[in-house]
């Protein structure tokens, strides 16, 4: 069976099963401990789209590039709701970040947003298990998993 046609197989049944999903499901556990239904579902449908751009051709830079394009123009031209959750070390949430936790909230108010004050070590691993959506961090020279961004603040104390 050529690949793309496994993949047509196993999205056919994966979409069987997925409308037996019912709206109370949707939180329940999974297999993957720290994923819910929605979550896995939301995995899968994105590995499935990335693997047909890849097998169309796509170079995978381009198929991972895409998804933050994606991500931005989403978020452009959609009102927000829903929930988020942030680390950040306690300084940085008192100095740094309340201001502008304010003006998002003040902004979309349909938004939760939930904060975690940790060391940064923690938030590290926080963001690994899928505790927080979003980690602002003290990180160590080097390589760090999930790493997206980085940037140097002088420090006010």
């Amino acid at each position: 069976m050529e690949a793309l046609e496994a993949l047509v197989a196993a999205n056919t049944e994966f979409e069987s099963r997925l409308r037996a999903v019912t709206p109370e499901d949707w939180a329940k556990p999974t297999p993957c401990p720290e994923w819910d239904v929605r979550e896995l579902v939301n995995h899968v449908l994105l590995g499935t789209r990335m693997s047909i751009q890849i097998l169309a051709g796509t170079p995978v830079d381009e198929v991972i590039g895409g998804l933050n394009d994606d991500l931005i123009a989403y978020f452009s031209d959609a009102a927000l709701a829903g929930w988020i959750r942030v680390g950040v070390p306690t300084d940085f949430s008192h100095s740094f970040l309340l201001e502008a936790i304010s003006e998002f909230a003040s902004r979309h108010p349909d938004v939760r947003i939930e904060i975690e004050s940790m060391l940064s070590s923690d938030l590290r691993v926080a963001l690994a298990n899928n505790r927080v959506d979003i980690a602002v961090a003290l990180v160590p020279d080097g390589e760090v998993p999930y790493l997206v961004e980085t940037t140097t603040i002088e420090p006010i104390w």
